[in-house]
């Protein structure tokens, strides 16, 4: 099938695609007779053609090489609203990286940016991957994926990796199967940055031993939203169990440490609420002690006994001003289970 055919009836057709995927086939060199144009033209930022609702394209496994990718640049300017792109399982190498660079860098600068950057065991290098990694333009929010995964990318892109892990990032990373390796996972913990907003990682079969456990034991700590964590095929050794066991009760007692603070805040309120209520005299049972409800039983704790809590000790101590509100009976402090909880009706269904 040659590129020309396919193009043409593309951009003749009166139905507009979202989602495209030709996957599985032999389509090496089928898009040689595109016509190019340069990536400053004007149709590439009003395509009159139904590619331009395009928002997701998959082309896996279709054989296509580094020439392949540099043709495959020309028609994706014309999708100024796809968002998923999805080349894996094609030998580009690096030199398809390069031809697409430049469009990485205008799609993720459009309207409607690209979000989701597919590449797994696409013959990459660490060369080819560093040098797109830092050629991605900033970005105001996070990119939602990117996977490289089964390509032999080697411990020398942790440096590249940790680089672009830090603010805006990226939601889902998938680096299974790229060679890390102990050196790798070393790099990555030295360089992790403190904020991430990581919310899925696969760093399965990299064979990063014992350092692959301090790497999540900082990716615990650093990416407050991490939900997923794929970890399989890094040989850990029983110790690791420790070291991930301590990362999640320290992430866990974050948690109740913000959540004690925003308690705080809201006591602090209603006792001057109650206060100014009471000088008023309209409302004589404002007097009372105004109950408070929550659903987290360390904050609640902490909040009635500091000393209840020994990982709790770095809170600052002007915080424990509500354990004396609580004393005078201005509040009480009450426990309310989640399918009661109104106030916070989604929180399990979201978590």
């Amino acid at each position: 099938m040659h590129a020309k055919l396919l193009f043409d009836v593309l951009v003749e057709s009166s139905s507009p695609l979202v989602t495209l995927e030709i996957s599985e086939n032999n389509l090496a060199g089928w898009l040689s007779r595109v016509v190019r144009e340069p990536l400053d033209s004007s149709s590439f930022i009003q395509p009159k053609m139904p590619l331009k609702s395009l928002r997701e394209l998959t082309l896996r496994g279709n054989n296509l090489n580094k020439e392949d990718a540099e043709d495959l640049c020309y028609i994706l300017v014309h999708m100024p609203e796809l968002q998923c792109l999805d080349l894996s399982d094609n030998a580009i190498m690096d030199g398809g990286i390069r031809s697409l660079i430049p469009y990485f860098i205008w799609a993720l600068l459009k309207d409607y940016p690209l979000t989701d950057i597919k590449l797994n065991n696409c013959n990459l290098s660490c060369t080819g991957v560093a040098n797109l990694l830092r050629s991605l333009p900033p970005l105001n929010t996070p990119l939602n994926t990117f996977s490289v995964a089964e390509n032999e990318l080697g411990s020398f892109i942790a440096a590249p990796l940790a680089k672009f892990l830090a603010s805006p990032g990226v939601r889902k990373l998938n680096i299974e199967d790229v060679g890390l390796g102990i050196l790798g996972f070393q790099q990555l913990e030295d360089q992790i940055p403190k904020e991430m907003a990581l919310q899925y990682i696969n760093i399965s079969k990299n064979r990063g031993g014992n350092k692959a456990a301090y790497f999540i034991s900082k990716t615990l700590l650093y990416a407050s939203n991490i939900t997923c964590i794929k970890a399989g095929g890094n040989i850990m050794p029983p110790e690791s169990v420790e070291v991930i066991y301590r990362a999640l009760k320290e992430s866990r007692d974050s948690t109740t440490e913000a959540e004690y603070i925003a308690l705080f805040d809201e006591a602090k309120e209603t006792v001057w609420i109650q206060k100014f209520v009471a000088e008023l005299g309209v409302v004589l049972s404002i007097a009372d002690s105004i109950d408070l409800y929550y659903g987290n039983n360390g904050e609640i704790a902490q909040a009635k006994d500091p000393r209840s809590h020994q990982c709790s000790k770095h809170i600052l101590r002007r915080f424990y001003l509500i354990q004396e509100i609580i004393d005078r009976g201005d509040v009480r402090i009450c426990r309310v289970l989640t399918d009661a909880n109104i106030a916070d009706l989604l929180a399990k269904a979201l978590a």
